[in-house]
C-alpha cells in the first residue's frame, strides 16, 4: 500500500519480493536460443527483487538477463510466493518517459502494472547507495 508523505501526498513503492535463482536458472539464461550471443559479465541477474509496484496482483517480476542495448527489451523472470520461476520471458521495454525529465525513461517492461519505475520509491535501493556513498 502506498505511504502518506509528510506533505500529504502518496508514495509508492516498489514491491522488492526477493528470490535467489538456482543455478540451472543461472545456466539456462546464459545461453538462450536465437540471435542473442552467450551473456556476458553483468548480464545475469541471479538475485532477483521484484520491479513492479507494492500491493500488485499476480506474479513478481525481477530482471533476470540484461540484453545488448540494441535489443527491444529484457529477459524478465516472474514467481509467484517464493518459488523458483517456471522459466523466463524476453518482454519489451516500457515506451514511456517521464513527463518531468523526458530523458527518464521506465525501466520496466511494456504494459506493466502500476506506476512507471520514476513513480516508486525504493528504500531498499535508496539505503544501498547511501552505504555506498552514492547519492
Amino acid at each position: 500500500m502506498p505511504d502518506r508523505k509528510e506533505h500529504g501526498t502518496v508514495e509508492h513503492r516498489v514491491c522488492g519480493a526477493h528470490i535467489e535463482l538456482h543455478p540451472a536458472h543461472l545456466a539456462a539464461l546464459r545461453v538462450i536460443p536465437g540471435d542473442l550471443p552467450e551473456a556476458g559479465p553483468g548480464e545475469l541477474h541471479g538475485a532477483l527483487r521484484c520491479a513492479l509496484e507494492a500491493d500488485h496482483s499476480g506474479r513478481h517480476y525481477g530482471l533476470a538477463r540484461s540484453l545488448p542495448m540494441d535489443s527491444p527489451g529484457e529477459v524478465w523472470a516472474c514467481w509467484s510466493g517464493g518459488r523458483q520461476p517456471s522459466g523466463a520471458i524476453s518482454l519489451p521495454d516500457c515506451a514511456a518517459l517521464n513527463p518531468a525529465d523526458p530523458d527518464e525513461a521506465c525501466v520496466l517492461f511494456n504494459e506493466h502494472a502500476g506506476e512507471h519505475s520514476w513513480a516508486l520509491a525504493d528504500p531498499e535501493e535508496d539505503a544501498l547507495r547511501s552505504q555506498l556513498g552514492l547519492f
